[in-house]
């Protein structure tokens, strides 16, 4: 597993999944300029909206955070104020950036309602957000939101190497939520699911990233497998927050299999946390 958990989700709007709220209107302190390069970056502070504009040439603004103690998860949202749906025009992409400008994360807006939603995990220490407007239309305003939050923490940790089905972690046979790790491009992991009771069961499973509940489009797929490695449901996009909660009679004594595999894209890091929930009714 990867020493660093690092996740980087692409965007999404809340509508569909219990994830955190999009920003309301700004109440907080604007502006900002000139915040052209890192030297000049707005100091950003969690919990409130911070109101800033982009000017008609092509325009890039840096904001600089501190992550406290211990880690958070970093949570962060742009929005257009003028929408209804809270985002119209603002077409962002949002580069997470390490003190010395080393690019960490990438986001950008394909859906409404945030523009951008992003959540991953960072140790202590200090972080700039790079923000630029993907389409030349004038000024436009924009609302960048931050917020920490220490996540959902699993009811037990992946064990290493769950690579195949021959070597599954499990098997799970009650309630549980699994802290996972995606540590290398196109990286499988296994989780044998049991009914271990002498009745049927109908088990559902889920995945998420950072909270129980926020559920972004991801680039993994998930699939459930018979023992012969037959899939029985699979699901390879989780478009605008679906939550996606395959759900599955189990027969007495069954065992199936839950594979999550990792993007194998050149283009984007696909070496991030997860959360895998197991219900049984």
């Amino acid at each position: 597993m990867s020493t660093r958990p690092f996740a980087l989700v692409l965007v999404a709007a809340l509508a569909s999944c219990s994830g955190p709220s999009a920003p309301s209107s700004p109440s907080g302190p604007s502006d900002g300029e000139p915040n052209d390069t890192l030297e000049t970056a707005t100091p950003l502070a969690a919990g409130s909206p911070f109101h800033a504009t982009f000017s008609p040439e092509p325009d890039v603004d840096f904001y600089v955070f501190t992550v406290p103690e211990g880690g958070r998860w970093v949570h962060l949202q742009t929005s257009d104020p003028d929408a209804y749906s809270g985002c119209d025009q603002a077409r962002t992409m949002v580069e997470l950036l390490a003190s010395d400008g080393t690019r960490l994360a990438l986001a950008y807006d394909l859906v409404p309602a945030p523009c951008v939603d992003m959540l991953w995990w960072e140790p202590a220490g200090t972080y700039y957000v790079r923000i630029i407007h993907l389409e030349d239309t004038g000024d436009l305003d924009y609302d960048l939101l931050l917020t920490f939050t220490t996540g959902t923490e699993g009811t037990a940790v992946e064990a290493e190497p769950n690579d195949s089905m021959n070597a599954p972690m499990g098997p799970i046979a009650a309630d549980a939520v699994i802290s996972a790790t995606f540590s290398t491009r196109y990286d499988e992991d296994y989780y044998a699911i049991s009914n271990a009771t002498g009745s049927w069961q109908t088990v559902s499973v889920a995945w998420f990233v950072g909270a129980v509940g926020y559920c972004p489009i991801p680039e993994a797929s998930m699939d459930l497998l018979l023992p012969s490695g037959v899939s029985v449901w699979t699901d390879t996009y989780e478009w605008v927050h679906g939550c996606e909660r395959p759900v599955y009679r189990f027969a007495p004594g069954t065992t199936y299999y839950l594979r999550m595999l990792a993007s194998n894209d050149p283009f984007i890091e696909t070496i991030f946390p997860y959360l895998v929930e197991v219900d049984f009714r």
